[in-house]
């Protein structure tokens, strides 16, 4: 599973924090992502400049401790939509399941970080 790609995905759908982008892609693909692999995964995009993070309200049920959401920067979803002549309705998360679709924006997803020079692997 490429996390990375999988929390462009999430995120395509609106912004949200660490613990609901982990309950999806375990929905969605089956995988646990623990804590050690997501937040640093989340940091490197929010680096590479395709997420942007900002601290919520404080919450009670977390000793008043704020959660962290994220978004996709402009940047972002430029990545996720530069798939290839898809309409809208097909870059919708429930679209992305399909193994070919998946692989397809995998490969342009490498092909362009490549290009753009933010790819680490």
């Amino acid at each position: 599973m490429d996390v990375r790609a999988e929390l462009l995905r999430c995120l395509l759908a609106g912004p949200n924090y660490g613990v609901v982008v982990a309950e999806q892609i375990k929905t969605r693909t089956g995988e646990d992502l623990d804590q050690w692999t997501l937040y640093p995964a989340l940091r490197g995009l929010e680096r590479d400049g395709l997420v942007v993070s900002w601290e919520g309200p404080p919450v009670v049920a977390r000793g008043h401790r704020p959660r962290r959401f994220y978004r996709l920067t402009d940047r972002g979803q430029a990545v996720v939509a530069g798939i290839g002549e898809l309409g809208a309705r097909e870059l919708e998360p429930q679209a992305l399941t399909h193994q070919g679709l998946m692989s397809k924006f995998e490969a342009w997803m490498h092909r362009s970080a490549r290009r753009l020079r933010f790819y680490k692997p």
